[in-house]
């Protein structure tokens, strides 16, 4: 015995059918008409979202499980034919052109009305006289009217197409499109009116710093693993004589970079007290990165409501944007940058480490411990993302591209915001939103 529960699709009429599984689908439709008055050969059964087909077929061969929904649909009665929604769409326009009629008549006869239209569309006043020109001249404001009221905005004649086969899985994927574009832009429009300032670009942190005495821009950026500073701004301070080149090696991702070595410290003055630092010597675009390591080191806190860093129990203001480098400026070209850890996606990134020169050899206690500070470099080294200091354009990692794409974005809008940013992905995106 099978038991299901049948609906009727014009009367929304429910029958519990407890019925054997050898029964035909002929004498199956014959107790359908007795208890729902369809005639068997008007009758079309849907099970599963699809149509029976086969009269001398039994239940059990049609699939027919216990607790299933069964919907009974006549053929006789089916809504929206391709002619029904020809002269639904016929009696929207003879709907639409009273509406318009009714207007112009109250335009007419209401001076202030009358006034207040004209003002915001001076033509109108030349065509109120004329039904027809009236008619022409609102017709476009009220169909955009009238599609403002369909998902998606899509037209009357689009909307009745798809409500005439509503289980045609096109249909139903058009109009589940539909409906999610509807909530997009509602969730926009909600976000232009509740929190604007989520649409305008965010200036990166930067602080001002000296080393050896050299003013210095500093990027901070809690999201970076280690501090760094490129080989350029190093010679200009005069402490590339401190690079510790056994710490040398190479981060790979969407793009690749060299790690010089290390400076293992440095006094960096911040207003007037001076903190030792450590850096890992990259060759990049960005002159000083202010990284993980160092804020936790020093506990600094990022205090964005009174928008200072507080570190080493000094406070120091982030600079306003007209003081922010130009590759990190909304209205400028952002160059080779090194930011924050990778996307999720990025899983191929590794780090290869090149083995210190034999005449730097040390005991095997002191070369265990350069080792793991190699290793440990070159992990939070694969944490950035490379810049694209080499001539030949990089190859960047489909999975990346992909992500970016999904954003909305075009291949060659991702690619050239990727070529700005050195491969990094998410001052990628930054620049996409931008």
């Amino acid at each position: 015995m099978v038991n299901i529960t049948a609906t009727v699709e014009d009367t929304d009429q429910l029958i519990p059918i407890d019925i054997s599984g050898d029964l035909s689908l002929l004498d199956f439709k014959a107790y359908i008409s007795a208890e729902s008055d369809i005639e068997p050969n008007d009758q079309i059964l849907i099970l599963n979202g699809k149509e029976l087909q086969g009269d001398s077929k039994t239940l059990s061969q049609l699939n027919f499980t216990d607790n299933e929904m069964l919907i009974v649909r006549n053929k006789n009665s089916i809504k929206n034919t391709p002619s029904n929604s020809a002269a639904i769409s016929n009696q929207s326009q003879d709907a639409m052109d009273q509406q318009t009629e009714q207007l112009r008549l109250q335009l007419l006869n209401n001076p202030l009305a009358r006034r207040q239209i004209t003002t915001l569309n001076p033509g109108i006043e030349n065509v109120l006289d004329d039904p027809v020109q009236f008619r022409e001249a609102v017709k476009s404001t009220l169909v955009q009217h009238d599609q403002s009221n369909y998902p998606g905005g899509v037209s009357q004649d689009e909307w009745l197409q798809l409500q005439s086969d509503p289980d045609n899985p096109e249909n139903q994927r058009r109009i589940l499109e539909l409906i999610e574009q509807d909530q997009i832009e509602e969730n926009m429009r909600n976000a232009w009116e509740l929190t604007p300032e989520s649409f305008a670009s965010v200036s990166m942190l930067y602080i001002n710093v000296e080393v050896n005495g050299h003013p210095i821009k500093a990027f901070v950026d809690s999201g970076a693993q280690s501090t760094i500073i490129s080989t350029k701004l190093a010679e200009e301070c005069n402490i590339s004589r401190l690079i510790d080149r056994r710490f040398r090696g190479e981060a790979r991702g969407v793009g690749r970079t060299e790690i010089l070595g290390r400076i293992h410290s440095a006094p960096l003055k911040i207003e007037d007290q001076f903190v030792p630092c450590s850096f890992t010597v990259l060759d990049t675009g960005v002159d000083m990165l202010l990284g993980l390591d160092m804020l936790k080191r020093h506990q600094a806190n990022i205090d964005l409501k009174r928008n200072v860093l507080v570190i080493a129990d000094v406070e120091t203001p982030f600079l306003g944007d007209a003081e922010i480098p130009s590759m990190f400026n909304p209205s400028g070209t952002i160059g080779q940058q090194l930011g924050g850890g990778p996307l999720p996606s990025s899983n191929n990134q590794t780090a290869t480490a090149t083995e210190p020169p034999s005449s730097l050899n040390r005991p095997s206690a002191a070369n265990a411990a350069a080792n793991a500070a190699v290793t440990r470099n070159n992990q939070t080294s694969s944490s950035f993302s490379a810049g694209n200091h080499q001539a030949s354009r990089p190859n960047f990692d489909d999975a990346v591209i992909t992500n970016l794409m999904g954003l909305g974005f075009s291949r060659d809008q991702v690619i050239r915001a990727l070529d700005q940013t050195g491969g990094n992905a998410e001052l990628a995106a930054s620049i996409l939103f931008s």
